[in-house]
């Protein structure tokens, strides 16, 4: 059952699913998991319909991708609200930002480019702003560090928003974009990866110059990371996402069968390969190999499987991974069957194949 992101709090994960609308939550002592509730949409398996969530007091926020609205669950009353968004000129929303400050739940949009702030007392949209993007310029990635959040541009640019006080800075990294898809922002550092295997390592406070009215972040430090026969389709990133531990930096793959790290003591290049996954091949529906979905105690990074069908947790202190599984054995099955009529599907319809059992395993995926 994998998700874009989940969101922990103490020992508790909460997610929705990228192919099945529901709320989840795992215990990750037992990994024990239940299904709290079913988003009220019309299309229950919409793909990555709403595969992002957050916890703010007794609320958890429903975050689209390819959908238009937040779905709200409040955990005391078992109630939904929904609160609209417009989508302007982009297709998805991607929210892939979130910050917590003074009552306010701040969303940054990856896809719009844009910053929303929802009342968590009042549920409703308090600010909405959008970057000052030229005609011809998207925003490909974002990465939100306490209150500020990061967006990284096809013209590599890098915008910062400070979601307290509202301001927004802008800078240029001297790279060529299509080496710059994938970013991580440690202190004053830019970690920055695009269309290859190579790594760059950006420093804003040696490397800083003025080229007209532009700040312009310059010679960057590359790191190639020993991939071996894989095969970047055109225009797709190597890395989907890159990590801080507290001595490392680690870089999630798309179609490779390692996952990478860089030692920030002596700045050599390593890789965990996963025994299990050898001579096998994804069978989801997503292209990638893996789906980074957590990072806990800044030191466990989940990152799901696709191959696998589970979570592989890395401890990036022994650089040793734990296979995590939490599959339909661990879902209660009244549950399933209650969601599964009220959602009209009815046991036995379309020749057989809306069965308990085919749904139950559908989830999976």
């Amino acid at each position: 059952m994998w998700s874009d992101s989940w969101y922990i709090e103490d020992k508790e994960a909460y997610y929705v699913g990228g192919q099945f609308q529901a709320l989840f939550k795992t215990n990750l002592d037992s990994m024990e998991t239940e299904i709290m509730a079913v988003l009220p949409v019309k299309n229950l398996f919409s793909f990555r319909g709403h595969p992002d969530c957050l916890k703010m007091k007794e609320k958890i926020y429903c975050l689209p991708d390819v959908e238009k609205d937040i779905f709200i669950f409040d955990m005391i009353s078992s109630k939904w609200k929904k609160i609209e968004l417009d989508y302007g000129k982009s297709g998805r929303f991607l929210m892939k930002m979130k910050c917590k400050y003074d009552g306010i739940l701040f969303l940054g949009s990856v896809n719009c480019g844009r910053i929303i702030g929802i009342s968590n007392e009042r549920d409703e949209i308090v600010s909405d702003f959008s970057l000052p993007l030229k005609n011809d310029e998207d925003i490909l990635s974002g990465y939100a560090v306490k209150n500020k959040f990061f967006f990284l541009s096809n013209s590599a640019n890098i915008y910062c928003f400070d979601c307290i006080n509202k301001k927004l800075c802008k800078l240029r990294i001297d790279i060529d974009p299509k080496n710059a898809m994938t970013f991580l922002v440690d202190k004053n550092i830019f970690w920055v990866s695009g269309q290859n295997e190579t790594v760059y390592r950006f420093s804003m406070t040696n490397e800083i110059s003025t080229q007209g009215n532009e700040i312009v972040c310059c010679n960057p430090e590359a790191k190639t990371m020993p991939m071996r026969n894989v095969e970047f389709e055109d225009g797709s990133a190597a890395f989907s996402t890159i990590k801080k531990a507290t001595d490392s930096i680690w870089l999630i793959p798309v179609y490779a069968n390692r996952i990478y790290y860089i030692s920030l003591e002596d700045n050599k290049v390593s890789y965990i390969e996963v025994l299990e996954e050898k001579g096998k091949k994804t069978r989801g529906v997503l292209k990638s190999e893996y789906i980074a979905i957590y990072m806990r105690e800044d030191r466990f990074i989940g990152v799901y499987s696709m191959i696998l069908d589970c979570i592989i947790e890395i401890d990036t202190v022994t650089k040793k991974y734990t296979i995590r599984d939490f599959g339909p054995s661990r879902i209660d099955e009244h549950i399933m069957s209650e969601i599964f009529h009220k959602n009209s599907l009815v046991l036995g319809e379309t020749q057989g194949y809306f069965t308990l059992e085919n749904f139950i395993r559908s989830i999976q995926i």
